[in-house]
């Protein structure tokens, strides 16, 4: 990979998300902002038009959004068991317990997912993802 590409890939895929964490940081320390307004927004609005603007761009056929969804949800339930069993094993308080299977279950798949997947693997990648993203949303 020529410097160049690298660049390129950098100002694509990492820049935009450095920017906006840094834009968020400066936001957060100079202004009163309430970050549960700023999150639901995000949540209901923007992240819905996001996946809108995947799913309706991409190539994606039916069949592979039905075998996404089913994979995303048998691989929930899977790691949700694994975690109970883990818990169970090393005799985790309730409030402990839930938060391990919460966490091993649903990964943060959407504000750092998504870029992610778009560097590592493309567009087409990033349809499949969205589907992820969406089943594990749907299931929270």
């Amino acid at each position: 990979m020529s410097f160049s590409e690298l660049l390129n890939t950098f100002a694509n895929n990492l820049l935009p998300i450095l920017l906006i964490a840094s834009a968020g940081y400066i936001v957060g320390k100079t202004l009163t902002v309430d970050s549960r307004t700023i999150g639901r927004v995000v949540f209901y609005i923007f992240s819905p038009l996001l996946v809108f603007n995947l799913l309706a761009t991409s190539n994606l056929n039916f069949k592979q959004a039905i075998s996404t969804f089913g994979f995303t949800a048998i691989f929930i339930f899977s790691m949700g068991i694994i975690a109970w069993i883990v818990g169970k094993i090393f005799k985790l308080e309730r409030t402990h317990l839930l938060a391990v299977i919460l966490t091993v279950g649903f990964g943060n798949s959407g504000n750092y997912g998504l870029p992610a997947v778009k560097f590592a693997f493309g567009d087409e990648a990033l349809a499949i993802a969205s589907i992820f993203f969406v089943t594990t949303s749907l299931f929270i």
